[in-house]
C-alpha cells in the first residue's frame, strides 16, 4: 500500500508471487526499479521496461517504472530468486519535496 509511507518496504516472497502495489494515495505515485529486469519476470501489470531517468535525478540511466494513478495499482512476478531494490515517489501537491520511499524485495 502506497500512502504517504508505503507498508511494507521490504518483504521477503516466492518465486512466481504476484508483488503488488497499490497507491492509496490522493495524487500519483510512481514505483521503480534501477536494474534492467529483463528475463527476471514471469507477469508484469503497469510498467515500463525501458527509458531514461529523467523523473528522478539529474543523471540519464535506465529504469523501471510504473506510473499510478490514486486507487490504481501495478505488479510483478519475479522468476529467479534475488534481491530486488526498488524506490517508490509520491508527488506532492503542495510545492514542497515529493516523499521518496525505497524498499527491498527478497525472492526465494
Amino acid at each position: 500500500m502506497i500512502g504517504n509511507t508505503v507498508v511494507p518496504s521490504t518483504f521477503t516472497a516466492k518465486t512466481g508471487d504476484e508483488i503488488r502495489w497499490v497507491n492509496t494515495a490522493t495524487t500519483t505515485a510512481h514505483v521503480f526499479f534501477a536494474d534492467n529486469l529483463d528475463g527476471q519476470l514471469s507477469c508484469q501489470k503497469g510498467f515500463a521496461f525501458e527509458g531514461w531517468d529523467y523523473l528522478f535525478s539529474s543523471e540519464p540511466g535506465f529504469f523501471v517504472v510504473a506510473k499510478l494513478r490514486p486507487k490504481d495499482f501495478a505488479s510483478v512476478c519475479f522468476s529467479l530468486p534475488g534481491t530486488y531494490p526498488y524506490t517508490v515517489r509520491v508527488e506532492k501537491r503542495e510545492k514542497t519535496e515529493d516523499v521518496k520511499i525505497t524498499g527491498t524485495i527478497t525472492i526465494e
